[in-house]
């Protein structure tokens, strides 16, 4: 029986490469250009929005009519960034590992076309790809999921045999919409808890960590599954390996740790019990749980130096 094709999806900024600040920049001055007061940090939680749904969502009162100025001002402004555009570490080696290992590989980003330009040729990733496809090429931005959707029509592959890697909630919810798991990471700036909150279903520090876990992470999941005989468990706790996360599925009764995943060489980790033994030793445990939703049955979540 013929095996059915497989892809991995990739958005760009903040995912392959070192961009987000510098559209968070760029936004903030187009803002201060057209006499709008935006902050920085809401800004910079908006981007991985195609231009469109970020100006619905920071200016829900402005006046429409100016959005291409505004847009031609972000373009403007971040014309400043396109020569420093570099691929995050481990970025271009993560991509050619992927298609090493079979996979055909989509860009799939809100990113308009002379971005998108800038950032290939920052990659040099091009003998890797299968397709790429932005907003440009369809209706509707991340979230929604037409960009990705496009991307598994140009890939030929089943949302089943696909998983795309992001580092913004908009990636995930986009990835969600189109029946595909998402891969996070965090050099988008964007914490473990919102992404895994919006429904990752693995966080890593960067490509870079992703790169070195590949195998036992959800990609390699994916890419073992042409060759059952060589599928073998995750074990939790392993280094390189990955630990289950509880969420709000454990207050509704439902098994937490499914398909719920956080690497265990990303900055959170799970500690299972480690600290009740500390505790009764008399020993500091190293600080409260971070948040409620961090808290798993057996453990909590924890800064990386328990490992």
């Amino acid at each position: 029986m013929t095996d059915p094709v497989r892809a991995v999806l990739f958005d760009l900024d903040g995912t392959l490469t070192d961009t987000n600040y510098g559209h968070a920049i760029a936004w903030s001055r187009a803002f201060r250009q057209e006499g709008h007061q935006v902050t920085m940090a809401a800004i910079h939680r908006h981007i991985g929005m195609g231009s469109d749904r970020l100006l619905d969502a920071l200016l829900p009162g402005r006046d429409r009519a100016r959005d291409d100025v505004l847009t031609a001002a972000h373009t403007e402004h971040y014309a400043s960034f396109i020569g420093l555009i570099e691929p995050l570490p481990g970025a271009r080696e993560l991509v050619r590992a992927v298609a090493r290992r079979g996979a055909r590989v989509v860009l799939a980003t809100s990113a308009p076309p002379a971005e998108l330009r800038a950032l290939r040729a920052a990659l040099d990733i091009e003998d890797c790809l299968t397709a790429v496809t932005s907003a440009a090429d369809v209706d509707s931005s991340k979230p929604a999921p037409d960009i990705l959707r496009l991307a598994l029509d140009e890939s030929g592959a089943d949302p089943r045999n696909a998983v795309m890697v992001g580092d913004t909630r908009w990636d995930v919810l986009a990835a969600q919409r189109a029946g595909i798991p998402c891969v996070a990471v965090l050099t988008g700036g964007i914490g473990a808890d919102e992404l895994i909150e919006a429904g990752a279903s693995a966080i890593y520090a960067g490509p870079d960590d992703l790169l070195a876990n590949v195998d036992v992470s959800p990609i390699g999941r994916l890419l073992r599954a042409r060759r059952p005989e060589e599928s073998s468990s995750i074990e939790a706790g392993q280094p390189g390996r990955c630990v289950p996360v509880a969420d709000a599925r454990t207050a509704a009764g439902r098994d937490p740790c499914a398909d719920r995943w956080v690497a265990s060489v990303s900055p959170v980790v799970v500690t299972p019990g480690r600290d009740d033994d500390r505790r009764a030793r008399g020993e500091d445990p190293g600080g409260p749980v971070r948040s409620q939703r961090d808290a798993v049955p057996g453990g909590t979540v924890r800064p990386n130096r328990w490992l």
